[in-house]
């Protein structure tokens, strides 16, 4: 699944097939919905700006890519 390292905390933002943001720090890991409030996890904070970018897709249409962004692997 695509993802998005945040720039400033280097937690890893994932959107998963429900459509929901998985967020993954070193420590932990939890759900968020699309405007960043908690589902359920450890990790119960998140960036909200964040989540909102993933959720919209409006990431895939940009012509440049971050260099933090995540690509699926291809087997």
């Amino acid at each position: 699944m695509p993802g998005l390292r945040h720039p400033l905390s280097g937690a890893v933002y994932e959107i998963t097939d429900e459509g929901t943001i998985r967020v993954t720090t070193d420590e932990s890991s939890g759900m968020f919905d699309r405007e960043g409030v908690w589902i359920s996890g450890e990790l119960r904070t998140s960036d909200p700006q964040m989540c909102n970018w993933l959720a919209s897709s409006v990431y895939e249409l940009a012509p440049r890519r971050p260099t933090s962004y995540l690509k699926r692997e291809s087997s």
